[in-house]
């Protein structure tokens, strides 16, 4: 019956019902893929960080004059006492919406999506007013948008960073947005032992993948004096340098075994030949939330298995979060990327020079990120250097807050240049100035480039 009724059909009849026919296959196939992307964490198994709109903080569409916050609700928070808890607010330093565009919580239809990098911010105590400085300086070094994850315990730590963000100006709208949290640790545990085990909260890092929405994929963290010497998007680009089973990236603690501290003074199990720094971290949080691993013939998270490698090795940790970091990927070490030490510059690659230094950075003059870790910027037996730079990002008033200000380098150069005009300009670490200006120069020159 169906042949005699196709038989009778005209042919243009019979070309209506093939496109027909072919278009619902096309948009069955369309929505199935769709699907899939929109609800699955990685379309390619985990291996590169998730670039989708941020909904909750605001859209591009916005316009109007002035910051709007935004308060929306705390749809990160997770259960546990009080000191432990996650999120306490989300905040986004937004552009004041106009009427009839609700908010500009959704991006118009059909336009492209907007690739954001996410920074984890731990500022607890003299370290957030350090903190803003970092923050300020990867807004100066970027183009593209940032999300910072501000992590304290204190609301009134909060208030303050909330409200130099909101100081800063217009050219930033839509740019960059924040949320702050609650500092995060696992229900039944010691929070006071945890916050004070080496850096004031320093170890709430180990613990993000808990503390952060199920949403955020990928994450930067940086200690708070860590600066930016080069665009952000540089060092986010690691992500897609690990392979199918990393879900961390840092870098090792000394090139030079010579003037190693871990090889010559851990009394427990650390990375490679020399240990890791810690205080510049990649983390794949989607990876980390997945991850099990075995204790006692039992699989148990990330998160229990960091409290076990505490337990266990409590009484031979000197350096806290980044010694049980060290512990953790000795033992899984094909989770690790090891970036090098130019993505995190510290004192000791440059108070050693030449006997240890960082042969990147010796030889390409390559200084991505600025690690001022044992108090560098406020330490005479370092130099000046630190200090110099740590000043002139502190100084910047908020209206020269933009992307690729070139007159940046400038300035280092002329301060550094009076600075070290007396004394021995060759003592220390004041011997990189030339390397440092011309990284500066370097990493602005590609931000004006894009």
């Amino acid at each position: 019956m169906i042949g005699r009724v196709l038989r009778s059909w005209t042919y243009t009849s019979k070309r209506v019902l093939v496109l027909a026919l072919l278009t619902s296959v096309f948009t069955v196939s369309i929505l199935s893929v769709w699907q899939f992307e929109r609800f699955s964490p990685h379309a390619s198994g985990g291996l590169l960080p998730a670039v989708g709109v941020v909904f909750d903080h605001g859209g591009e569409d916005a316009d109007g004059g002035g910051w709007a916050i935004e308060k929306a609700a705390d749809e990160n928070a997770l259960p546990g006492q009080l000191g432990a808890s996650s999120q306490v607010s989300t905040r986004a330093l937004t552009p004041a919406a106009s009427p009839g565009k609700a908010g500009a919580r959704v991006e118009a239809a059909g336009k492209a999506r907007v690739p954001v990098m996410r920074l984890a911010v731990v500022a607890c105590g003299v370290h957030a007013d350090r903190a803003k400085i970092g923050m300020k300086s990867a807004v100066m070094l970027s183009r593209r948008r940032i999300h910072f994850h501000i992590l304290s315990d204190s609301e009134e730590v909060h208030k303050n960073v909330s409200d130099t963000l909101q100081s800063w100006p217009d050219v930033l709208k839509g740019r960059v947005t924040y949320s702050t949290h609650n500092l995060y640790y696992p229900p039944g545990e010691n929070v006071k032992e945890w916050k004070g085990l080496f850096r004031q909260c320093a170890t709430v890092r180990l613990f993000l993948a808990d503390a952060l929405s199920a949403s955020v994929d990928s994450i930067l963290y940086v200690d708070s004096d860590v600066v930016f010497v080069s665009p952000v998007e540089e060092i986010w680009g690691l992500f897609s340098r690990f392979n199918s089973t990393q879900l961390a990236s840092m870098t090792p603690e000394h090139e030079e075994e010579r003037v190693g501290w871990y090889n010559r003074h851990g009394r427990h199990p650390y990375f490679g030949k020399t240990g890791l720094n810690s205080g510049v971290m990649l983390m794949n949080l989607t990876r980390i939330r997945s991850a099990t691993y075995q204790v006692d013939g039992k699989g148990i998270t990330w998160s229990d298995y960091i409290v076990h490698l505490f337990r266990k090795y409590r009484n031979a940790i000197t350096w806290g979060d980044q010694d049980i970091l060290n512990i953790f990927f000795h033992f899984n070490p094909g989770q690790l990327y090891v970036h090098g030490c130019e993505w995190n510059y510290r004192p000791d690659h440059c108070f050693y020079r030449p006997f240890a230094s960082c042969p990147a950075s010796e030889a390409r003059a390559d200084i991505y990120l600025l690690h001022m870790n044992r108090n560098a910027a406020f330490q005479s037996r370092f130099g000046r250097l630190f200090g110099v730079l740590y000043q002139l990002y502190a100084a910047q008033e908020a209206r020269s807050i933009s992307p690729g200000n070139t007159s940046l380098a400038m300035s280092l150069e002329t301060r550094l240049s009076k600075e070290l005009a007396t004394g021995d300009k060759r003592k220390n670490c004041d011997s990189i100035d030339g390397l440092l200006v011309k990284a500066l120069t370097r990493g602005l020159g590609r931000l004006s480039s894009e």
